[in-house]
């Protein structure tokens, strides 16, 4: 087994075909030590993905959450590690309950179908301009009571952040945050002068260990509701709309059998991953898939790569949606740091999908969508030609 120098998340075939660059890493070299970006160990089979995501002692989120740095931080509570991860958590949980969601979703239909709408009589559609891209936006803004009229901004910086994350651009990063904490202050001072009863207001009121959260606080868990609540489920639709336009009979299979859904939303979250890594940092020298890495090594979990290792998955690089045990994927992650957000990604996935279905008879890919960049997976483009 090598221990590679070379690879490079942001090198050409990782951005143009992730799952091939995956692939050959898992096969190849499943414990890979990169001298790229000040040097970092990257882990690509689920086992070792699972080890490290759930030792939150050994493999530290606190100092960085993937490679390259994301810019200001902390991202909170992903940020964080145990025990003050708990009092971030315990403060965002409330946006992600059940109740909240199930009362949620006939308002997100209504989006759902408001979108399609605007584009269900033209012969061809970007539609992840359209559609993957605005729900999110719009589903954070209404869950965080802000001016639904934003969610273009919202939209704006989660996709400029993306982007210049996946080409190295450090000022970029710092330029488009410092916009987002500029609106989001803005946002705060709101309330300081007329209190709601919206979730930014019942964050500012919240209390951790008997203290009310810092500015710095509320700013990084802005950050990360933004970005992680928008860029991930809108990668994640797109892929989903694309493989059922390349695959017909799963479309008729979804159908005729709704009640397959639940089932084929898990499975096609393992097979698309719509986030392709997380970023630790070892507290200690530690072994793991037979190397030793070093304490302070920057470590990279490639979940998605682990959500396709056949150990784990029988014929993992095929799409079955009537898998047995495939919510038992990474993408969400796994451990103290799994995905708050993961129940709301569920539902806009299953609505989204539902309701595409129901509206369009036929619909197919033309040319080729373009692939989106590192740390996500999925398409920041791509055509349909619809059908009625």
């Amino acid at each position: 087994m090598d221990t590679v120098s070379d690879w490079d998340p942001l090198s050409d075939l990782s951005v143009a075909d992730p799952v091939a660059a995956d692939a050959e890493m898992r096969n190849r070299c499943p414990v890979a030590y990169s001298d790229a970006w000040g040097g970092f160990w990257a882990l690509f089979k689920f086992d070792d993905v699972k080890q490290a995501a759930r030792d939150h002692e050994t493999f530290t989120a606190s100092q960085r959450i993937i490679v390259p740095e994301p810019g200001r931080g902390p991202w909170l509570p992903l940020q964080s590690d145990p025990p003050a991860h708990k009092g971030y958590r315990d403060v965002v949980a409330p946006l992600f309950r059940a109740s909240r969601l199930a009362s949620f979703e006939p308002v997100l239909r209504t989006m759902t179908n408001e979108l399609i709408d605007a584009f269900a009589n033209d012969t061809e559609v970007d539609v992840i301009d359209k559609l993957a891209r605005p729900l999110p936006a719009l589903a954070i803004a209404l869950l965080l009571g802000l001016p639904s009229s934003d969610w273009e901004l919202l939209r704006r910086w989660s996709d400029t952040q993306i982007e210049a994350m996946g080409s190295g651009d450090l000022a970029a990063i710092d330029a488009i945050q410092q916009e987002m904490v500029d609106y989001f202050d803005k946002q705060l001072e709101q309330r300081r002068n007329a209190p709601s009863d919206d979730v930014i207001s019942s964050m500012m009121a919240a209390q951790i260990d008997g203290r009310q959260l810092t500015v710095d606080e509320l700013r990084g868990i802005f950050l990360l509701l933004i970005v992680a609540g928008h860029e991930t489920t809108t990668n994640a639709i797109g892929s989903i709309l694309i493989h059922l336009a390349q695959h017909p009979a799963k479309r008729r299979m979804l159908i005729e059998d709704p009640d397959a859904m639940n089932n084929a939303i898990e499975e096609f979250v393992r097979f698309v991953a719509p986030v392709r890594a997380g970023a630790r940092t070892t507290s200690r020298e530690v072994e793991i898939g037979g190397r030793t890495l070093p304490e302070g090594a920057r470590v990279v979990l490639m979940f998605s790569s682990g959500s396709r290792d056949d150990e784990h998955f029988e014929r993992a690089d095929e799409c079955q949606l009537h898998r047995r045990g495939a919510g038992k994927h990474l993408a969400f992650g796994t451990g103290v740091h799994r995905c708050l957000g993961e129940h709301l990604a569920r539902l806009e996935l299953r609505v989204v999908t539902r309701e595409f279905l129901r509206r369009f008879a036929d619909f197919e890919v033309v040319g080729s969508p373009i692939p989106s960049m590192w740390p996500v997976q999925g398409y920041s483009s791509a055509i349909m030609r619809l059908g009625t």
